[in-house]
């Protein structure tokens, strides 16, 4: 699958030492603390991921991982796959992000890789600049494989992918169809939305519930629909209040504001809300704070957020993104790439609630049956949950 042939110097400087794992930063800044600085940097030691997973949410992945090595050609490459890793908008600061390269990391410590890892146009809002950052990792990094976290890609990947027809690429959280190499993981975001509605139906005091999107996007309204779903599903005399922090498409400011999310969340717990569900990347901080010093409670997204408030958040909607990208490299080793969309929910343990480490007393044992059999509902397919909201 790889384009070797006559490579030049500039070229067999980023081919150097050839290893199980070999990373490359190409922002020239390392990626853990005891690492060299060099520029570009290039090491050959272990590293380990951020987070702990626990073990019986990792058990079903474990177990596909196994399969994926066990079919033919898996684990019989003549030289390492070159996966090349581009970030998306908060680059590695950013939690989603940080759990895509998690999964990435995970397979190279049982894969033989080279990792490119391009972090410096993640905040880049020019078109032009994220095709040239793909131009860059194919045709100086000899990138086999791209992994592209974010919709702020896909125009890039699109177009690259035609260019590049011996190259995969797969997209985290995006959606684009119709070519053979891309495939992309989305996640069933209105399921989890769902679970935290159904929750939030039934820890509400006031009747009063709340929802905080960082834009009105296809994406974030498929938790709102969700969640709206859920709360009156398990409590039909509970409204919801729905807001979107901002409709900026060009920098996405609605999910970089954590005081527009303070501001919001306050305004809506003055008027009686006691749980706000918040899909709004770091926008969400403010919400949690606001939270805090209310007294309320409000509901994280994409990763365990439990602990940026213990106590005060209710539960989080988590997106295993590392489980789902070991999977999808874990194929591609194994010479099975499969196009398309890839949609990682309830039932094959892609999205699911956080394990209330501070709240599972508070919200009682009676709860937390009625949710897990709501759970089980959702992931057998008996629940017909929505993607949109209701068109007033």
């Amino acid at each position: 699958m790889a384009r070797k042939g006559t490579e030049s110097a500039e070229t067999q400087s980023w081919q150097a030492r050839q290893g199980q794992r070999r990373i490359v930063d190409m922002s020239g800044k390392a990626l853990c603390a005891d690492c060299p600085s060099s520029n570009p940097l290039i090491y050959e030691k272990s590293l380990t991921t951020s987070k702990e997973s626990a073990s019986m949410q990792r058990l079903a992945v474990c177990f596909a991982f196994l399969l994926v090595l066990c079919l033919p050609g898996a684990g019989h490459a003549a030289e390492p796959l070159t996966v090349a890793f581009l970030a998306g908008a908060g680059g590695l600061k950013s939690p989603f992000n940080q759990l895509a390269y998690d999964g990435l990391m995970e397979a190279s410590e049982n894969l033989s890789l080279e990792v490119i890892v391009d972090t410096t146009l993640a905040d880049a809002n020019d078109p032009a600049l994220k095709r040239d950052a793909l131009k860059r990792v194919i045709e100086l990094g000899d990138a086999e494989y791209v992994i592209a976290s974010g919709s702020e890609w896909v125009e890039a990947v699109q177009q690259s992918a035609q260019k590049h027809p011996d190259v995969y690429y797969t997209l985290v959280n995006a959606r684009l169809e119709g070519l053979d190499n891309v495939s992309c993981i989305v996640f069933a975001d209105q399921e989890g939305g769902y679970l935290a509605g159904a929750l939030a139906a039934l820890t509400t005091k006031t009747g009063l519930v709340g929802f905080i999107g960082g834009m009105d996007i296809p994406e974030i309204e498929s938790f709102a629909a969700g969640y709206a779903a859920g709360v009156h599903d398990v409590g039909p005399r509970a409204s919801v209040y729905v807001e979107y922090i901002s409709d900026d498409e060009e920098t996405f400011a609605g999910f970089r504001s954590p005081e527009q999310g303070y501001t919001m969340a306050s305004r809506m717990y003055a008027k009686g809300v006691d749980v706000i569900f918040a899909a709004a990347g770091a926008s969400g901080e403010g919400v949690i704070r606001a939270a805090q010093e209310t007294g309320a409670w409000a509901i994280g997204v994409d990763y365990d957020q439990d602990h940026l408030a213990a106590g005060h958040v209710l539960t989080s909607v988590v997106k295993q993104v590392n489980n789902a990208v070991l999977l999808e490299v874990s194929s591609v080793v194994a010479g099975k790439f499969s196009p398309g969309v890839h949609v990682y929910g309830v039932k094959n343990g892609g999205v699911g609630l956080s394990p209330m480490t501070y709240t599972r007393d508070v919200i009682g044992k009676g709860v937390l049956e009625a949710l897990k059999e709501i759970e089980t509902k959702v992931a057998d397919g008996e629940v017909d949950i929505p993607k949109t909201l209701p068109r007033q």
